[in-house]
C-alpha cells in the first residue's frame, strides 16, 4: 500500500467466476456484495472503478479489510446440503461444490493458529482453527446458515450453482481529497462515454484492420500528408470523392497504417449507408 498526496493506492484480491451465460462476475473476496458483471475483458475495470468510490463512506477499518496477507488460496469444497422445509425428494440432502477463499491468519515468523474462510456465494466468513478440517467446518456452517439468513430463491440459486472460479489481483486507487474525488468521477464518466462510443461503432460498422506489412501507397504522398493533417484535429469529418477504383480505400488504409505505428494509435471503423439504415 502506498500513500500519495491526494490518493491512496493498494491492491486486493477478487474472485472471478465464469457463469453459464459466458459472462463473468468479479467481487472482492472480503466484500462479495460489491460485484461487477459483464464481458470478460470489462469486469475487472468495472470493479476497480466501483471500488474507487469507497472514500465517500470509508473509514480506516473499511479500507483495512481489503488488505490481505500472502498465502491466500481458493478451495473447492464438496458438502451435503438439504432443504427439509421442501416436500418429498426435494427435501433430501444432495452434494454440491462450494468455492471458498482461505486467508491465513497473519502471524509473521509463526505458524498460523488458523485461517479465515470466506464463502462468497452467501457473503459469509468463519474461522477454522489449525487441525480442523475445512470441509467439516463449511458443512457445519452451511447446515444452519441458509435458514438463519432466510435465503430466497436467488440466494439458493447462487449457493447451489457452481461456476469455474479463480483469484485475481486488482489495483485500487482511492481519492482522499474533494478535488481528487471530482477528477476521479470525471475519469469514470469519460471512460464510460468511450466504452459506449466504441460499442456503438462496433454495432454500426467494422473495424479496419491493416495487414502486416501494410500495402504500399505509391504516388500519393502529398494527398496522404494532407489527409493526415486534416484528421489530426479533433472531431473532424472528411469526405473522399473520386471515381470507382481510384484508390480511395488504399489512401485511407495507408492513413490507418501510419496511425497504428504512431505514438498515439487510433482505431477506425468502416460502414456504409446500407449498414447505417
Amino acid at each position: 500500500m502506498s500513500d500519495g498526496k491526494d490518493k491512496l493506492r493498494f491492491t486486493t484480491l477478487a474472485l472471478r467466476r465464469t457463469l453459464a451465460s459466458d459472462h463473468h462476475e468479479m467481487s472482492p473476496i472480503t466484500a462479495s456484495t460489491i460485484a461487477a458483471y459483464g464481458q470478460e475483458d470489462r469486469v475487472a475495470d468495472e470493479l476497480t472503478l466501483a471500488l474507487s468510490e469507497l472514500p465517500d463512506e470509508a473509514k480506516p477499518t473499511s479500507v483495512a479489510r481489503f488488505l490481505l496477507p500472502d498465502g491466500v488460496t481458493l478451495e473447492h469444497v464438496e458438502i451435503e446440503i438439504a432443504r427439509p422445509e421442501l416436500p418429498g425428494r426435494l427435501g433430501r440432502p444432495y452434494k454440491i461444490t462450494v468455492s471458498v477463499v482461505v486467508v491465513p491468519e497473519p502471524r509473521p515468523d509463526l505458524v498460523p493458529a488458523g485461517h479465515w474462510v470466506f464463502v462468497p456465494a452467501i457473503d459469509h466468513a468463519c474461522y477454522v482453527a489449525r487441525g480442523e478440517k475445512l470441509a467439516d467446518r463449511v458443512q457445519a456452517e452451511l447446515a444452519v446458515l441458509p435458514a438463519a439468513l432466510a435465503l430466497e430463491a436467488d440466494g439458493w440459486k447462487r449457493l447451489l450453482t457452481h461456476a469455474p472460479a479463480k483469484l485475481e489481483r486488482i489495483a485500487i486507487e482511492l481519492a482522499t481529497t474533494p478535488l481528487a474525488q471530482a477528477h476521479g468521477r470525471k475519469a469514470l464518466a469519460d471512460a464510460e462515454r468511450k466504452r459506449l462510443a466504441i460499442a456503438t461503432l462496433d454495432n454500426a460498422g467494422r473495424r479496419v484492420e491493416v495487414s502486416d506489412p501494410p500495402p504500399p501507397c505509391v504516388g500519393r504522398g502529398d494527398v496522404l500528408g494532407e489527409l493526415s493533417r486534416i484528421l489530426d484535429g479533433p472531431r473532424r469529418s472528411v469526405l473522399l470523392v473520386g471515381d470507382e477504383a481510384a484508390g480511395k480505400t488504399a489512401l485511407v488504409t495507408a492513413w490507418v497504417a501510419a496511425q497504428s505505428a504512431s505514438a498515439k494509435p487510433r482505431s477506425m471503423w468502416a460502414t456504409s449507408a446500407a449498414e447505417l439504415v
